[in-house]
């Protein structure tokens, strides 16, 4: 039985805590690795000045000094960062695992930008409004099924935010197709970005105005960057994205 827009709109919910948890953890051991290597750091230095400051008819008469109990063995503090560097990519691999299972969830969505809230607006009357922009602006035979506004927060402008569901994937491919007949308008029409693609268009986005101002076409395919070559487009590749 198919799922209820109520049942997948508290499952986005709950993925995309489950991410911002996760970029969390990853953040935190970042942190304790970057740590770790300034501890490694610090310890070869001071084995290396200790070497330097010691002469060698001194070091013939003197018995053989341990180093301070805090400076542990080399193969040690390999052993620690290389358990360090496991959690890291566990954490990534666990991030990477949780972003694809959201994807899936969102690849039949779109987000309108800027539709305009009416006072009396109902789920119903909001679903109609989105139809009819499919029918009338668009020019499609394509229904949603189902338009949710998002919740009001301190940005006022996330009023004029819908998510729209559709049924099949090939019905959102045909909605974008047509997207091009809302210039003139205020109207926008994009993909439903999970919080790493979004982080990963946010990276682009100085890319994309520095193409834009020097005339350069350019067009987003979800959080993907793509510039005119000759008569094709093709992807912006970023680094470490």
């Amino acid at each position: 039985m198919a799922e209820s827009a109520a049942e997948l709109d508290d499952k986005l919910e709950l993925q995309a805590a489950r991410i911002q948890h996760l970029e969390r953890d990853y953040e935190q051991v970042l942190e304790d690795y970057t740590a770790v290597q300034e501890r490694v750091k610090q310890l070869e230095e001071r084995l290396e000045s200790s070497q330097t400051c010691s002469t060698p008819a001194a070091e013939s008469d003197k018995p053989e000094r341990r180093l301070p109990s805090q400076a542990a063995p080399p193969g040690q503090w390999e052993q620690v960062v290389s358990r360090v560097s496991r959690l890291t990519d566990g954490k990534m691999q666990d991030q990477d695992l949780a972003d694809q299972e959201a994807r899936k969830k969102k690849e039949v969505n779109a987000v309108l930008r800027d539709l305009v809230q009416e006072e009396d607006e109902t789920p119903a009357s909001l679903k109609e409004k989105v139809d009819a922009l499919l029918a009338e602006k668009l020019e499609t035979t394509v229904a949603c099924v189902s338009a949710k506004r998002l919740q009001k927060g301190r940005n006022d402008a996330a009023q004029g935010i819908v998510i729209v569901q559709f049924e099949k994937k090939q019905h959102k491919i045909t909605v974008f197709k047509a997207r091009g007949k809302l210039a003139g308008t205020t109207i926008g029409l994009d993909d439903d970005l999970t919080i790493l693609q979004q982080q990963r268009k946010n990276a682009a986005w100085p890319a994309f105005k520095d193409f834009r101002s020097r005339g350069i076409k350019i067009q987003w395919r979800a959080e993907k960057l793509f510039v005119k070559e000759g008569e094709h487009f093709v992807e912006h590749k970023m680094l470490n994205l």
